[in-house]
């Protein structure tokens, strides 16, 4: 399920304090539609998931926040930058306990930062505007995905939720 929120964001930060059980998978999601469509920050935790070290496009295609030359790096080099992105959030990570996460969506192309428990996790720039028809505002979201990514009994918690609006930021040119 995605829980939007009613207001549409451009620039926007996000904190949230969140405690899953092992074994599900959630997200949080910038520029979505009503239909759940936009830039999901991942917050999978299960085996092989990504805790706001990734960022990817939740029903829109494009999205490579890797930054230039990703596309030719062979699939070991790519590993071995994903294997560095999963350390980074499982050193900041505490187990079985409440952990801060906060995002930080900006610009056009848009650029996400990410940080677990003030360490920054992820840090990219789209290639381009990759949202529904190009928008440059849109809702929030929450996900949890139950079924096949959630482990059987599991629960996600959420406390203190806050969105702070951003000024605008001059757009990027990409190289």
């Amino acid at each position: 399920g995605v829980l939007l929120t009613d207001k549409k964001y451009k620039n926007v930060e996000v904190y949230m304090e969140i405690k899953p059980d092992w074994g599900c998978d959630g997200g949080l999601f910038f520029l979505s539609d009503e239909a759940g469509r936009g830039y999901q920050v991942m917050l999978d935790y299960l085996p092989g998931g990504t805790m706001a070290a990734g960022v990817y496009g939740e029903a829109i295609q494009g999205v490579n926040m890797n930054g230039p030359g990703w596309d030719t790096l062979t699939p070991e080099q790519r590993q071995e930058i994903q294997a560095k992105r999963t350390e980074n959030w499982q050193k900041a990570w505490k187990r079985e306990e409440w952990n801060s996460v906060r995002a930080r969506f900006e610009g056009n192309p848009p650029r996400i930062t990410t940080w677990i428990n003030d360490q920054i996790c992820f840090q990219g720039t789209d290639t381009a505007n990759h949202a529904i028809d190009g928008m440059t505002e849109g809702m929030l979201a929450i996900q949890v995905h139950m079924r096949e990514r959630w482990r059987p009994g599991g629960f996600w918690r959420w406390r203190v939720i806050a969105v702070k609006e951003l000024p605008d930021v001059p757009e990027r040119k990409q190289p």
